[in-house]
């Protein structure tokens, strides 16, 4: 959403399938932080269990660095 794009792009669906599986993407545009950058890519981790629950993003530091919010 933040670069307006979807992560993986390709010419049919076996391309998109290869591209999803090699977990690549575009770093989103430059005006969003490191720190943003950082979250989409835990959340777009290969192996699912290693992505990230809801609960454990909204007590990840970098989120409550931007919110203000302490569980």
């Amino acid at each position: 959403m933040a670069s307006l794009n979807p992560p993986f792009k390709a010419m049919d669906m076996e391309g998109l399938y290869r591209k999803i599986q090699k977990g690549v993407f575009d770093r989103i545009p430059s005006k969003y932080s490191n720190d943003l950058q950082t979250i989409i890519s835990m959340c777009l981790r290969l192996v699912p269990s290693q992505r990230p629950a809801s609960e454990e993003l909204l007590n990840h530091p970098l989120i409550i660095k931007y919110t203000g919010e302490m569980p």
